[in-house]
């Protein structure tokens, strides 16, 4: 076995991870802004403004890495 053909396999478990990462997250967000519209056609604007204070803290915080740099 060369070299080139033992890390065929670790490349793809590597990108498959990685695809498996991307589908997660897109499905979380998918399910989180069904849960918002339902909220919203529920309870009407105060379910908006509930979202939008329940995630102040993840906005900050995703500022503040943006200015540190990570």
């Amino acid at each position: 076995m060369t070299m080139a053909t033992s890390a065929a396999p670790a490349a793809a478990k590597t990108a498959k991870t990685d695809l498996d990462l991307e589908r997660a997250l897109y499905l979380s967000v998918a399910v989180f802004l069904t849960m918002v519209v339902t909220a919203v056609i529920t309870w009407g604007l105060p379910a908006l403004a509930m979202t939008a204070l329940a995630l102040v803290p993840l906005v900050m915080t995703v500022l503040v890495l943006i200015t540190v740099g990570k």
